[in-house]
């Protein structure tokens, strides 16, 4: 089915309004029953990963969400968009038993984690089901897998901002359905990739299945839940970053607290509860981090040093070098006069300790974004100066020369 683009309305992930996102050709929504919703264009603007897109299908509002751009240095942006009920994956349901319940009954428990709602369930039949360490929205398709529904996300926009977000559940009418509309035409290729990953800015560790055993510890036959920290972590069973909420979470129900995404990891050889606490905090550092593939394949790098020198007009280093394992990066004949977009460039380089650069470097004084250039970068990186790193020195202004009267991470030889 062709038509005209819709308007797409930009927002961040906190639900402020950038402005609107003009798509360049076409657009491409894909829809299956309780399964795939995407939207696929073209733009020249560049959305950041967990961007909020808004835009009217015929009556109804939809919500998606940026999960993967690829980013050319010249040329368009590919952007590709999940429904916003994939927030639901960053929500976590540790156990719940699910025995004689109404569909409400079990829609209510499933959602309780979220800040989703229920919007309205008209199928009556009661069944059961067990949820064990699942991520809300496997638990929501879950319901409707065994209660026999279909799910609809609906979205309630008062004022061009979305006010909540709930689910129709409805007696299932057929047993697939699959659509793909086509808004007019176009597309093309990329050189810079922000993976479709999810991060996560809190991890539930879970490690070996304890065996059974007797009332003097020998083992009698079998495995039952799997290990947590709790007992070493203050009753909790995960651990998160709470400078990473701020800026990878999301709003509560409310909007009145930034709440976090939720994941979990596994180390099913682990038996030991401090241990395992100190596996999970390890996997958060990497968890935070935005996954990026980039032309220069600077990925690939294991130690030893990245030369730039041969670059020139570049003008994003969005996530370029994100959780890289280098120590030295030379800039040296680089060129940073056309550059505008610095956000997490060096975020997770754990092993990053020198960045060179020429004695006339200097960045453009005006038009540059891009918070958290150094996030949770390296604690040995020294500038030439002798000004180390710190967490609360991270903006891109220290991308500079350091100096007495301008401490910042580059050297100069």
């Amino acid at each position: 089915m062709a038509g005209s683009v819709p308007t797409i309305f930009w927002f961040d992930r906190f639900d402020d309004r950038i402005g609107i996102l003009p798509v360049v050709g076409e657009l491409v929504h894909t829809e299956e029953l309780n399964g795939e919703d995407t939207i696929e264009f073209e733009c020249r603007d560049v959305p950041t990963k967990g961007d909020r897109l808004l835009w009217k299908d015929g009556d109804i509002w939809r919500e998606h969400v940026v999960v993967r751009t690829d980013e050319p240095i010249e040329g368009l942006c590919s952007v590709y968009a999940e429904s916003s009920l994939c927030e639901l994956l960053d929500d976590f349901i540790e156990e719940q038993h699910l025995v004689s319940r109404t569909a409400r009954q079990a829609l209510a428990v499933v959602l309780a984690p979220t800040r989703w709602s229920i919007a309205s369930c008209d199928v009556a039949r009661t069944a059961g089901c067990v949820l064990y360490h699942v991520n809300a929205l496997w638990a929501l398709r879950r319901v409707a897998e065994v209660w026999d529904g279909e799910i609809e996300p609906v979205i309630t926009v008062v004022g061009g901002r979305v006010t909540s977000r709930s689910i129709r559940f409805r007696q299932r009418l057929g047993s697939w359905r699959g659509l793909r509309f086509t808004y007019d035409k176009n597309m093309a290729g990329c050189t810079r990739t922000v993976l479709e990953q999810d991060v996560y800015t809190a991890l539930y560790g879970f490690g070996a299945g304890l065996p059974v055993t007797d009332e003097d510890g020998r083992y009698t036959g079998g495995y039952r839940k799997k290990l947590t920290f709790g007992e070493v972590n203050g009753g909790v069973n995960w651990v998160g970053d709470e400078d990473a909420r701020l800026v990878w979470g999301r709003w509560n129900a409310g909007r009145t607290a930034k709440v976090h995404s939720f994941g979990q990891v596994t180390f099913s050889e682990c038996d030991d509860p401090a241990k395992l606490l100190a596996l999970t905090r390890k996997a958060l550092v990497d968890a935070v981090q935005p996954k990026v593939s980039y032309e220069i394949d600077v990925a690939a790098l294991d130690g030893g040093e990245c030369g730039l020198g041969n670059l020139s007009g570049v003008r994003s280093m969005r996530y370029t070098f994100s959780s890289c394992a280098f120590a030295t990066i030379d800039f040296r004949g680089f060129d940073p006069s056309t550059l505008t977009d610095l956000f997490y460039t060096f975020s997770g380089c754990s092993r990053l300790t020198t960045i060179l650069a020429d004695a006339s470097w200097a960045l453009p004084t005006s038009g540059i974004t891009g918070s958290q250039r150094f996030y949770s970068c390296s604690a040995s990186l020294v500038g030439g100066n002798g000004t180390a790193w710190a967490s609360n020195k991270t903006a891109y202004t220290y991308f500079r020369i350091d100096t007495a009267s301008t401490p910042g991470y580059i050297t100069v030889l």
